[in-house]
Order: structure tokens, then sequence, then C-alpha cells
């Protein structure tokens, strides 16, 4: 940073006949040459000092935006599932009125129609089922990953303000107050690490292999079980058909 002015200043000193008296003294009003290059040496010092923390900074928060992505991709993963389990139920249903009722019957405005068995139904749905799964086996991990993502927002926001007071001040007590600022946020835990990132992106991968057989395993013991009160869909299944027929009388 300070080559160049001191190869100005034996420059100077060479050229200038005052030696160093005429460097150290003003000229026509202007600043001494030593003045100035104990200025611009400042100025370079103070710019460094930006820059590294700048990058320091900038570091931790491409760092943090990484991992908000890594956790936002596992909230999709549980917005699909859940999605894939309520279409599946809405799945369910109309292949259970479709089986209950006698074809063209089902009124969709007043939700009637008659029984294959005789007699007029009033059809009730809902989404029990599917609750019950996303209640029990999949709303606490969503918790979790929406806290994570609160965290992280949070983490973004602080390093926001900490660059733009680096960025705005020129002050080396402001830029040495963001740094630390920046290890005591690391050491509670607010801004994540590298290391934190990796976790993020395996536990995305292993929420989507948990999430997928589960929803596999669902849709299994509704269809195909047996027992008319977990195998509900299971329309091959003559008691689904007259729980269901008995259910809406």
């Amino acid at each position: 940073v300070c080559a160049p002015l001191f190869s100005g200043l034996t420059t100077q000193l060479i050229n200038d006949s005052r030696g160093l008296q005429g460097i150290t003294q003003s000229t026509g009003g202007a600043a001494s040459y030593v003045s100035r290059m104990v200025n611009e040496a400042g100025g370079a010092v103070r710019n460094e000092a930006v820059n590294a923390a700048l990058a320091i900074l900038t570091r931790s928060r491409q760092i943090q935006a990484t991992f908000r992505q890594a956790k936002d991709a596992s909230a999709q993963v549980i917005i699909n599932a859940i999605t894939r389990l309520r279409n599946a139920e809405n799945s369910c249903w109309d292949l259970i009125i479709q089986s209950v009722c006698t074809p063209g019957s089902y009124a969709t405005s007043t939700r009637t129609c008659t029984a294959q068995a005789g007699g007029q139904l009033r059809v009730a749905t809902s989404t029990q089922f599917s609750q019950a799964i996303i209640a029990s086996q999949i709303s606490p991990i969503g918790l979790q990953v929406e806290a994570d993502l609160r965290a992280a927002e949070q983490g973004l926001q602080e390093l926001d303000q900490l660059i733009a007071s680096v960025t705005g001040s020129a002050s080396a007590t402001n830029q040495r107050q963001a740094l630390e600022r920046l290890d005591t946020l690391v050491a509670q835990g607010v801004l994540r690490t590298d290391q934190h990132v990796t976790e993020a992106r395996a536990q995305t991968e292993a929420l989507t292999s948990a999430l997928t057989q589960l929803i596999q395993e669902t849709l299994t013991l509704w269809g195909d079980n047996t027992d008319a009160q977990i195998g509900w869909c299971n329309t091959t299944n003559p008691a689904v058909i007259t729980r269901w027929t008995d259910a809406w009388r």
C-alpha cells in the first residue's frame, strides 16, 4: 500500500533543492508532501481495514444465505408431502363415493346420492385421516424447520446491518465493533457455519426419503389393509362399503 508513497518521497527529496526541509513545508498554500503522504497512507490503511472486514462479513452472509436455502428446500419437501397426502385423501373420498353411490346419483350441490344398497345418503367427507398423519408425524418436523428459517432470516438481517455499518463508516472502532458483534452472533448460534450448511443439506435429503416412505406406507395402509378402520379407502373390501353407507345414512 505504502510503497508508491515512499517511492514518491525519494523522488521528491532528489528533486527538491531544499532537501528534507522541502518535504516538510507547505508550498503555495498546499499541504506539505509529508502531510499528504501521511493522509494518503492513512486512507489506504483504512480502506484495507474496511475491505478486510467486509470480506469476513460478506462470507458469513453467503454461508447464512446458503443455510436458509437448504432450510427452504426442507420446507418445500414438507409442503409437497402434505399436499400429496391431502390429494390422496380427496381421491379416496371420490373413490368411496363412486363405490357407495348409484352411478350418476351423486349431486355435488346437495352432497346427496342414492346408495347402491338402496336409500338416500348424505355424503360427508373430511380431512381426518390425512390430518392425523400430518399432526403426529409431519408437523413436529415442520415446526423445527420453521424455527430454523426464522433464525436464518434474523441472522441475515443482523449481517446486513453490520455490513452497512462498516460500509457507511471509516471509523476503525465501528469496524472492530462489527467484527466483535459477528463473533458474538456465531457464539450465540445465531449464525451458521459451513458445517451447518452441510448438515442442513443432508437433513433435506434424509427428510425427502423419510416423507416419501411415510406417504407410500400410509397410502398402502389406506388402500390395501383389510381392517375397515385402517384400510378405510379399500373399496374392494365389502366392510368398507358398509362402513360408509351406514355412516352417510
